[in-house]
């Protein structure tokens, strides 16, 4: 219900909307469009919702916002820690949940570069063009189109 609801609403506002109920849907929609912006519910007839995100952010850089009726505490940090941007505890106001939407298409997304924090000199390698660079726990393999933290 509350889905039909912010579709409606948001297709009221101009957004095009696409719907997915269970977690094989969310998969099949983002081979087929590349979304502006997904929003994950944590509970899923087929699927953890915790793992469709982490699933949706190695493929897209649209922002992601949880929205869930969850209570425990855990659900926010586990979602911010894999790939989340913004995380709305059901009940909510539709009215804030269109705000967090606005604010986070406002954001530039990262589109796979480095955030612009300067790691420290010890860290850095001696060239950007070298086939990998290690920054911190932070390896860069361009070779491999890879990247890997802490291993």
């Amino acid at each position: 219900m509350i889905a039909g609801m912010l579709r409606d609403r948001l297709g009221a506002r101009g957004y095009t909307v696409w719907h997915a109920a269970t977690g094989a849907e969310a998969e099949a929609v983002g081979e087929e469009i590349v979304p502006d912006l997904v929003i994950v519910d944590l509970v899923l007839p087929d699927a953890n919702g915790l793992v469709l995100c982490a699933d949706l952010r190695e493929r897209c850089t649209a922002p992601i916002i949880i929205c869930t009726a969850s209570n425990r505490p855990e659900d926010a940090v586990l979602g911010f820690k894999l790939g989340a941007d913004d995380f709305v505890r059901k009940p909510f106001s539709t009215d804030e949940l269109e705000a967090r939407i606005e604010a986070a298409l406002r954001r530039p997304q990262l589109d796979g570069r480095l955030p612009a924090k300067a790691p420290a000199p010890e860290d850095q390698t001696s060239t950007l063009d070298t086939a990998a660079q290690a920054i911190g726990p932070l390896e860069i393999d361009r070779a491999r189109y890879r990247v890997l933290l802490d291993g």
